[in-house]
């Protein structure tokens, strides 16, 4: 008897708890996709203002 690992049955019962359809990675792409696309300008501009910060550099 194989021995398999135990991610395959936890994302299968995950996958089934959380009412998801097999697919590969076409399925998960497809359960990302409201997170993916092109940003507004609006959403680019806060993004650039609210990340300044990291931008800077720190001198220690």
């Amino acid at each position: 008897m194989p021995i398999y690992s135990m991610c395959r049955p936890v994302k299968l019962l995950l996958r089934e708890a959380l009412g998801l359809t097999p697919g590969g990675n076409g399925g998960r792409k497809a359960d990302f996709a409201e997170f993916s696309g092109v940003w507004s300008e609006a959403d680019h501009r806060q993004f650039e203002k609210k990340t300044e910060d990291l931008r800077r550099p720190r001198h220690v």
